[in-house]
């Protein structure tokens, strides 16, 4: 900006000072006028006469200037600063001056002056309710939140609590921890929203977000502000047609006011980094300040021209765009503080798109396109946004961490945290975020768990007091809450480290953060989301395979974090798998991200170009990697089982072959591996109940699968290279779905092969036999014709052999056994010489008659066996049962109930015992008796005493070659087996160890492997 202090105001055509009342518009273009053309001090004379040849009473020079610094506040904040000094210089008094004084330098990045600018304001007792507001609004960012909060309140109250102004003190509350005043004001907003009142409330979108999570009501208030807030020219504005691509680069142009150190920054560099330059030509315009950090001098060296709009009214700007033949513009910012979206009102682009920056829809209008996935924005949802949705693969979040450093290893006690058995709960959100029902909830988790402490971002002096005040009313001591002070974005990364658990906060969860967390190896709990900002820290989980850690509701939340910290062994598994493993997950993938990005602008200008409008862009399957193999397990459910060692199994063999394997699974999926949720209900139909009931069951299911299959698997077919398709747990309304599906794919759109695994019958049970076999047969005989129709190599393995003589039935062939893999690790356990010896009995009870056989021997065993000790682990949630089952306990038996027996706990308990007792029959209970059989023998466990394997033909259906195995099928045998046991206690040992390599074989999945790993891909 010129600065021509002395020269003398010229006369400028159009410029003479009014004698009649003025248009503010054309005032303030004309004093612009001037000021471009000789400065601002010749701009101050004008208006100056400008006042004194006014017909309206009590126009003062003072006044105009005011009038004209914010008019331009918000295209050109510096310039409108310089006008606010000058009013300041001839009159200090002016309290509107102050306040718009403190705006301008916080939006410059000037903080310090804008906080004296504001205290100002504060201490002016002529200053009006709503000056006071205003100012306290953004004072409380910077820490003078008790003075923000006292101010504000007494303003609100003096005002009679007007709904134009709860948006003001609903984030000051927010930001200082005043619950009770954020639920009264809540409860007021939302009867307003109730009744109607958007326009009333005036909210700012951003604020609204930090307590509302209804998505409906988010996008009423982002529209009621894009109308408001982003004025469209006077004249019609048409978007510029795309420029011929054919022989020149596309021109993608991104504006932003945060190309310094900031999180919108750090994550969009990720995108700049890996763009196609070949491809690409990319245009900067910054709308905001230089930091002078070296890491905004990188972002900038990405950019093939760098342009800064900060200085630019929004009419220029967007001209100078135009003047570029933008193709794509994109916007980084959103409705936050110092967008400038007023730029995208003029249309510079004939593609404009709103990207990372703000999680959701920005209101329309000025934009065409948003961005973010089939989890922020699931099927449905996109019909309440004004725009069109861009969904990209698995998370629409980009980052950067692919190009830090690793991270210095810091201990606990160098960033003030205590050490020794202390459980460290990190929540690096903005106190802001935070609730009381937020709150009252990770109280609960501290007082389960009495070692925990919480480690928080420091929320300020006047949060902290009221934090402790809440802390103690949950009867928790508020030393337990620790405030972590603010440290740059390296040491920052670093102490997250120290954490053992990260809480993500809701409705408005944690973005940024999460991947923060992620980065540094810190698995995160949230909540289920209802909106697109309370979705993103689930989508980053689900995007790394860490859905067991996004709960569907609050008791689950508190459930899930209470289990971690408790089993320090089950925390240790999951926070290993996050250091491992999701760094090579989508979430960290930036070349992938941008290639989907890239493709994105390409669709969007092509459509542009032939004069179509915007249609939404699904890019959800779309990798920068061919997927070699496909795996499907829709069974999964929502505890750890059969299915999920499995998946675990099959994802360390997919690392130690280097393969690049996908997993498909049910929505509730606990996987601890990159297992994508994505089907909508299990496979098996329970055959309890009447035929009918049970058909419609099954063929309801099949058509879902079926659909489940042509959304999530067909997209997988033709963005790769004909991946092979495993399906390990193919029941029959799977197998009715496949053979759907199959007759609809299209000549070469086939997978390479498909691998089918049984670990159950195709019954509902015996009087519904028949009919199951024939829809079984039927659907065998489809899918064996689409599978010669394509030259489709299909294998079948089941889990034990008394399953694969119904399976061949119905018209597979060439069915060979191969037991499922499961999760498992050998432990050997060292005996001591005077031991005792253990007997073990693991699983659910209900009615089993091996189990009722152990229950009436017990008091006689215990009689004639004094050297036998017995434990018993059961899984059983009916009240009666779990009470009997305790009455047993005494000196010599030990009895624990549990919802469910976790893998660690079963492992540890099979690996102690000196024998264990199998309750169930092979022919009616495979899959059961052979997981306990293996198990124990695996191990190293000595015999197996049994009351449900009857002959040797059962041991021979699990696989029980070479088995030590000790007979049990009454009172007498049991006692007699056990006393054998106790004599010859080290030559049964001897014998298990020597065959226990072939469980090992069979339960790490070789034989599994041997046959499915290996189907051959293009």
């Amino acid at each position: 900006m010129n600065n021509k202090r002395n020269k003398p105001v010229q006369k400028l055509p159009g410029a003479h000072p009014p004698t009649t009342p003025f248009s503010l518009q054309g005032l303030v273009q004309q004093a612009l006028q001037v000021c471009e053309q000789q400065g601002i001090e010749a701009a101050v004379q004008w208006l100056h006469g400008v006042a004194e040849r006014s017909v309206e009473p009590k126009v003062t020079p003072q006044a105009l200037l005011l009038r004209v610094a914010q008019r331009i506040q918000a295209q050109n904040p510096r310039r409108a600063l310089d006008f606010v000094e000058r009013v300041l210089s001839q009159d200090a008094s002016l309290t509107q001056a102050w306040v718009l004084s403190g705006l301008l330098q916080d939006r410059l990045g000037m903080h310090q002056g804008a906080r004296e600018a504001l205290r100002h304001v504060l201490a002016n007792e002529l200053a009006t309710p709503e000056q006071v507001l205003t100012s306290a609004n953004l004072l409380v960012r910077f820490g003078d939140d008790a003075l923000a909060m006292k101010a504000a309140k007494a303003a609100y109250l003096k005002l009679g609590r007007p709904l134009r102004w709860a948006d003001s003190l609903i984030y000051i509350a927010l930001k200082t921890a005043d619950w009770p005043m954020v639920d009264a004001l809540m409860a007021q907003m939302t009867a307003a929203h109730a009744a109607g009142q958007v326009g009333e409330l005036n909210e700012s979108p951003r604020t609204h977000l930090l307590w509302c999570g209804d998505e409906a009501v988010n996008i009423s208030v982002v529209r009621h502000w894009s109308a408001t807030q982003l004025l469209e020219p006077a004249g019609k504005v048409v978007a510029p047609l795309p420029a011929p691509v054919p022989g020149r680069r596309l021109r993608v142009g991104y504006l932003s006011s945060d190309i310094r150190e900031h999180p919108t920054a750090r994550l969009a560099n990720g995108l700049f980094r890996h763009h196609d330059r070949s491809a690409f030509e990319l245009f900067l315009y910054c709308s905001g300040w230089d930091d002078g950090s070296e890491f905004r001098r990188e972002v900038l060296s990405h950019f093939d021209h760098v342009h800064s709009v900060a200085q630019l009214e929004n009419e220029a700007a967007a001209a100078l765009i135009r003047a570029h033949q933008i193709d794509v513009l994109v916007e980084l910012n959103g409705p936050t503080r110092a967008n400038r979206m007023g730029i995208l009102a003029h249309r510079p682009a004939p593609v404009q798109i709103d990207y990372l920056g703000w999680p959701g829809s920005v209101g329309g209008r000025v934009v065409d396109y948003v961005v973010g996935d089939a989890y922020t924005v699931p099927a449905g949802v996109e019909r309440l946004y004004p725009e069109k949705v861009i969904r990209l693969h698995r998370t629409y979040q980009i980052n950067d961490y692919a190009a830090r450093q690793p991270l210095p290893v810091v201990l606990r006690s160098a960033v003030g945290l205590p050490d020794g058995d202390v459980r460290v709960l990190g929540m690096f959100n903005s106190v802001n975020k935070v609730r009381a029902e937020v709150w009252a909830t990770w109280m609960q988790i501290l007082q389960a768990v009495p070692n925990a402490i919480l480690w928080m971002l420091d929320p300020g002096p006047a949060a902290r007091k009221n934090i402790a005040l809440a802390t103690r009313q949950h009867g928790i001591d508020p030393r337990r809450v620790l405030a972590a002070p603010s440290l740059k974005q390296d040491a920052h990364l670093a102490r997250l480290q120290c954490c053992d658990l990260m809480l993500d906060p809701w409705p408005y969860g944690g973005h940024t953060s999460t991947s923060d967390a992620l980065f540094a190896g810190v698995p995160v709990i949230a909540l289920q989301g209802k909106n697109f900002a309370g979705r993103v820290s689930g989508g980053l989980l689900r995007a790394a395979g860490l859905h067991l850690l996004e709960q569907p509701d609050v008791r689950a939340y508190v459930n899930m974090a209470v289990r971690l910290l408790r089993e320090p062994a089950a925390l240790q598994r999951v926070k290993r798998f996050v250091a491992e493993q999701v760094p090579k997950s989508d979430v960290f993938d930036a070349e992938s991200k941008t290639r989907q990005l890239e493709a994105a602008y390409c669709a969007a200008v092509e459509r542009a170009s032939k004069g179509l409008a915007p249609v939404h862009i699904d890019l959800n399957g779309v990798t920068s990697k061919p997927v070699t193999v496909v795996v499907i397990d829709p069974g999964l459910s929502a505890q750890p089982g059969h299915h999920l060692q499995l998946n675990g199994a099959l994802y360390e063999h997919a690392r130690a072959a280097q393969l690049d394997w996908r997993f498909l699974g049910h929505r509730s999926a606990p996987a601890l591996f990159p297992l994508e949720a994505v089907f909508r209900g299990g496979i098996y139909v329970d055959g309890r109940g009447d035929w009918l009931n049970w058909l419609q069951r099954t063929t309801s299911m099949a058509a879902t699968l079926a659909q489940d299959l042509l959304q999530h698997v067909s997209p997988l077919l033709d963005f790769n290279r004909r991946p092979a398709l495993l399906l390990h747990s193919a029941t029959l309304p799977l197998l009715l779905a496949m053979a759907r599906w199959l007759e609809l794919l299209q000549p070469g759109h086939f997978p390479a092969s498909i691998g089918l695994h049984f670990h159950v019958k195709p019954d509902f049970g015996t009087t519904g036999w028949k009919l199951a076999e024939s829809l079984a047969k039927d659907a065998v005989s489809r899918i064996g014709s689409s599978a010669a129709r394509a030259a489709l190599p299909i294998r079948v393995t089941v889990q034990h052999a008394t399953l694969a003589s119904a399976w061949r039935s119905v018209g597979l062939e060439r069915i060979e056994v191969a037991p499922t893999p499961s999760g498992w690790r050998p432990v050997r356990r060292t005996r001591a010489a005077d031991a005792r010896i253990s007997l073990l009995f693991i699983g659910p009870p209900r009615t089993e008659k091996g189990f009722a056989l152990l229950i009436e021997s017990l008091p006689a065993l215990l009689r004639a066996v004094p050297e036998l000790d017995v434990c018993l682990i059961c899984a059983d949630s009916d009240a009666h049962r779990r009470s009997e089952l305790l009455r047993l306990q005494s000196e010599r038996v030990s009895v624990q109930v549990l919802d469910y027996i976790p893998d660690e706990s079963y492992y540890a308990a099979v690996a102690d015992a000196d024998v264990v007792f199998c309750a169930y029959s092979p022919t009616a209970y495979a899959a059961k008796a052979s997981n306990v059989f293996w198990e124990a023998q695996a191990t190293g466990v000595p015999a197996l005493l049994t009351s449900g394997m009857a002959s040797e033909q059962d041991f021979l259906a699990v696989g029980a070659r070479g088995a030590v195995v000790l007979e049990a099928h009454g009172t007498d045998q049991l006692i007699g087996a056990c006393r054998r046991l106790c004599r010859d206690i080290d030559r049964y040992r001897s014998e298990a160890n020597r065959v226990s390599q072939h469980y090992i074989d069979l339960l790490s999945g070789r034989r599994w492997y041997d046959i499915h790993a290996g189907i051959p891909t293009e």
